[in-house]
């Protein structure tokens, strides 16, 4: 259905601003006043996509009810006979790479996007199918949202335990406005007065710090991380890129990362 996009720059949304979601290649761009579908739809991102992170990292989104759609995305409806479910989750994480035009800007023209391949077993299973993994996808989005919920938690008790402490039972300390007598100004403020002030310097064992020129990459080799890999909390594998042992040995001149190092970015 790409002959009923619309985009509308950001400028012109602002001035009509309403309850409509308008989308784009990747999700949600903002809202809009008025709506161009009013169905049950699959949106493939057309550029600006996660072409290469398709194994973890979706390349195709539903939508449902009144929306807007922009020209950074193909809309797409099964014809009868197909489980739009079941179309979905045969894009959603699938490798169109060998079709994706090169560029500035990598893309996926519809021409391209029509000469896609799918497996299309008969249609009752098409739909078993599709239930299973609207299934797992529930359970996935229950979990995520258990785990944002356990996430703000921690990050209210890391405020509270990092500024306040613990007292000799093992309970939080009372605030500074409950019981004054416990703190003392510092330069960050108000802390216990047990607690003393100190540079992250003094604190560190050592740091590794390189800058220079990135070693060149390889298809196979020492596992290279970069800012791309570093995520709140834990290392992501994707993108996946490798230097050889050659140049790790005469990179890594000021120590090798062990166990337990904290990775600290020093850009986005």
């Amino acid at each position: 259905l790409d002959n009923r996009r619309i985009p509308v720059n950001e400028e012109e949304r602002r001035s009509r601003v309403g309850p409509i979601p308008y989308f784009g290649a990747n999700g949600i761009q903002g809202c809009i006043d008025d709506f161009l579908f009013d169905e049950p739809l699959i949106l493939m991102a057309e550029d600006g996509g996660n072409f290469e992170q398709f194994a973890t990292r979706p390349i195709a989104y539903q939508i449902s009810g009144k929306s807007w759609v922009n020209n950074h995305a193909h809309v797409l409806r099964a014809a009868c006979g197909f489980d739009q479910q079941f179309v979905f989750y045969s894009l959603e994480h699938k490798d169109v790479t060998p079709f994706i035009k090169g560029g500035t800007r990598s893309k996926l023209n519809q021409f391209e996007l029509r000469q896609i391949e799918i497996l299309t077993p008969p249609l009752p299973k098409q739909r078993k199918i599709a239930s299973i993994l609207t299934t797992v996808d529930s359970l996935i989005e229950q979990t995520e949202a258990l785990i944002e919920k356990y996430r703000r938690v921690k990050q209210g008790m890391m405020a509270d335990l990092l500024s306040r402490g613990v007292d000799s039972d093992g309970k939080l300390r009372p605030t500074q406005q409950q019981a004054p007598e416990l703190y003392k100004q510092s330069e960050l403020g108000w802390i216990p007065r047990q607690w003393d002030v100190d540079q992250l310097n003094g604190v560190l064992d050592r740091i590794i710090d390189y800058r220079g020129k990135t070693p060149t990459k390889t298809e196979t080799g020492v596992p290279l991380i970069t800012a791309k890999n570093v995520r709140m909390g834990f290392i992501d594998a994707e993108p996946r890129e490798f230097i050889n042992e050659r140049d790790y040995e005469t990179w890594m001149t000021r120590g090798i990362p062990r166990k337990g190092d904290v990775l600290f970015t020093t850009e986005a």
